[in-house]
C-alpha cells in the first residue's frame, strides 16, 4: 500500500510566463524609450547660442552642411535652383549652417535670399546644454 500521495509534474511553460512578460514590458519600454529625437540625415554642426527662443516649425528649413551643399526641405538643391526656389517662395526660412563653413560661403548664400527679399529668416543654433 502506497501511502504518499501522486505527485504532480511541474509544467515547465507555467514558470516561462513570468519571464515573458517581463520580455515583453522591456521591449515595449525600449520602444518607446529609443525614439527621444528625430534622426537627423544631414550631419551639421550649428553654431551654439544662449538664445532660449524657439524656431518657426511650420517654416521652409534651409542647411548649408560643411561641403557648401544646400538643402532644401531635406532636398539637395543647387545655387540657381535656391534663387528659382526663392523667387517663388513667400514666407519664414529657418536657416541651418554647419558652423565649419566659411563667412564667404555664408555670405553668398544671403546674399540670394536678400536679393530675392525673404520676408523673414531664423539663423537655427543649438544651446550650450546640449
Amino acid at each position: 500500500m502506497d501511502l504518499l500521495p501522486a505527485r504532480r509534474s511541474v509544467d515547465n511553460d507555467q514558470s516561462l510566463i513570468p519571464l515573458i512578460n517581463i520580455v515583453f514590458l522591456l521591449l515595449i519600454f525600449f520602444m518607446i524609450a529609443g525614439q527621444i529625437s528625430a534622426f537627423d540625415p544631414l550631419d551639421t554642426l550649428p553654431p551654439v547660442s544662449t538664445s532660449q527662443k524657439a524656431i518657426d516649425q511650420a517654416a521652409v528649413n534651409l542647411v548649408i552642411d560643411q561641403q557648401n551643399q544646400l538643402f532644401w526641405d531635406g532636398e539637395a538643391i543647387s545655387q540657381q535652383a535656391l534663387k528659382a526656389r526663392i523667387e517663388q517662395f513667400e514666407g519664414d526660412i529657418n536657416l541651418t549652417v554647419d558652423r565649419s563653413l566659411l563667412a564667404k560661403d555664408l555670405d553668398a548664400v544671403l546674399a540670394v535670399l536678400k536679393q530675392y527679399g525673404v520676408a523673414s529668416l531664423t539663423l537655427v543654433a543649438h544651446s550650450p546644454e546640449n
